[in-house]
């Protein structure tokens, strides 16, 4: 079952493509958790850290395409709570700090 606090809290920590985010990244999860959840921005950049860690990388690949197929195949096998939205937000911040 996703869980849908935790996907809008990665899809505020990404932020939105072209656009310089107008606070820190942790700040716009905790507005996204609005006192639901003090542990969301730890959630979340724990999951994050925990992406950027895999080994062997996910990076190591021939083109992006394939470098976010990847991002996508260890998501859903690691983190099946993560909403399809979560998850394109992730590859696509992986991909371009990647590529």
């Amino acid at each position: 079952m996703p869980d849908e606090l935790l996907s809008r809290g990665v899809i505020a920590y990404v932020g939105k493509a072209g656009h310089l985010p107008a606070k820190p990244r942790l700040e716009s999860v905790a507005d996204v958790a609005g006192g639901r959840d003090a542990e969301l921005p730890a959630r979340v950049k724990a999951l994050v850290d925990e992406l950027y860690g895999v080994g062997p990388p996910l990076w190591d690949a021939a083109t992006p395409e394939e470098m976010a197929r990847r991002v996508d195949a260890w998501l859903a096998a690691n983190h099946p709570e993560l909403t399809d939205a979560a998850i394109r937000a992730l590859h696509n911040m992986y991909t371009f700090d990647f590529k």
